[in-house]
């Protein structure tokens, strides 16, 4: 088959380079196409052996700007007699959804979120899964909770709905320095290193990390806790520390490359977002043996975190209280952090490695290619 995977970024995603890997290993031609400039995932695709390409649009009105991407993803696909595309995140979706009914390839799409656009309440969202749901052929649910938010609560027929879990192929982690690590670890000195790895926005609730890490400083907890990422509410997340007093506990690193060697240097990840699909950033942490703190109810955090075995689960809607006992019960080795953090490795590779998920891809194209050729 000749397969295209299609998504707005040029940044590594795991998940869906490994299954791309796969793919290529089972003698498919594999494209990839992304929106923007080319990136390093450009560059690991062509490693792979795909072609590997960029289209890039220039922003003007909206319905231009979706049109003339529609146009470029049919041209695409016709020119390389493409059979199969799977299309990843919302934008590429939409357009997927539109030029499907112009070529003679199959789409698959596939969500990466659950409720978002609900929790926070953006109507763009929330049309543009409407118009998804409505067109999709085939749609992949990346998690449970993201088949019951589609099938249940936005009411898609579950017939064109697969349940296919995220797929790794964990070497493919970037590695972890350690000469990094020592100097993390030295840089920011504690009885508890905590990681936040999450985009600077709402609902990722950094808002409430922070008050809780508050808490525990003003009942003369030793602890820090490192802020990675970017978004619209970094601003918002520097004044909260400065007004909080928590200069020397709380510190914003920012977007950083090398986000494998915080994780290998926190003694636990956490993790208050209140939505989620199948979060790759507790996998990451899991791949270097660090434990971590999520919600209840969020992503697929409750099919695979074992509350005081692997990690620690937390109430989705009052994540600081129990956040406070998780850690005065470490801090009084009512907890190894250690211990689960080897556990939540051993957990997550069997729940999610590319070969435990790759047989449902197989699946999927096997379907398409009995279908087109009855």
């Amino acid at each position: 088959m000749r397969i295209l995977i299609y998504q707005p970024y040029n940044q590594i995603v795991v998940y869906i380079e490994s299954v791309a890997e796969q793919f290529v290993r089972e003698g498919h031609q594999v494209f990839f196409v992304s929106h923007d400039e080319r990136g390093e995932t450009h560059k690991n695709f062509e490693e792979m052996g795909c072609l590997a390409e960029a289209l890039p649009v220039v922003r003007s009105s909206t319905l231009g700007y979706y049109f003339r991407r529609i146009v470029k993803l049919i041209q695409f696909c016709k020119e390389k007699q493409v059979d199969v595309v799977y299309s990843h995140f919302q934008e590429a979706n939409i357009i997927s959804v539109f030029a499907q009914f112009f070529c003679q390839a199959n789409f698959v799409i596939n969500r990466h979120h659950t409720d978002c656009a609900f929790v926070d309440d953006n109507w763009r969202e929330k049309w543009g899964d409407k118009i998804i749901n409505r067109f999709a052929k085939i749609y992949i649910a990346t998690s449970p909770r993201v088949y019951r938010q589609i099938v249940e609560l936005e009411k898609v027929n579950s017939a064109k709905v697969r349940l296919i879990n995220y797929g790794y192929n964990f070497n493919n982690f970037k590695k972890v320095n350690p000469k990094k690590v020592d100097e993390i670890k030295k840089k920011f000195p504690s009885e508890i290193l905590l990681v936040q790895a999450a985009r600077y926005i709402s609902e990722k609730r950094h808002y409430e990390l922070i008050n809780s890490v508050k808490q525990l400083v003003e009942l003369g907890y030793d602890i820090k806790l490192l802020l990675l990422g970017k978004g619209p509410l970094e601003q918002e997340i520097d004044s909260q520390i400065v007004i909080s007093g928590l200069q020397k506990h709380v510190f914003n690193i920012g977007f950083q490359l090398n986000i494998m060697d915080y994780f290998a240097a926190a003694d636990l990840v956490v993790h208050f977002s209140i939505s989620e699909a199948s979060n790759s950033a507790i996998k990451e942490a899991a791949w270097v043996g660090t434990s971590a703190a999520v919600c209840t109810g969020v992503g697929d955090f409750d099919e695979y975190i074992k509350h005081g075995i692997n990690g620690m689960l937390l109430n989705k809607e009052n994540p600081g209280k129990d956040f406070i006992d998780c850690i005065k019960n470490v801090l009084e080795k009512k907890y190894s952090l250690s211990e689960m953090g080897r556990q939540l490795m051993i957990d997550v590779v069997s729940r999610f490695d590319i070969k435990n998920v790759i047989d449902h891809y197989k699946k999927l194209n096997k379907e398409i290619t009995d279908e087109v050729s009855e």
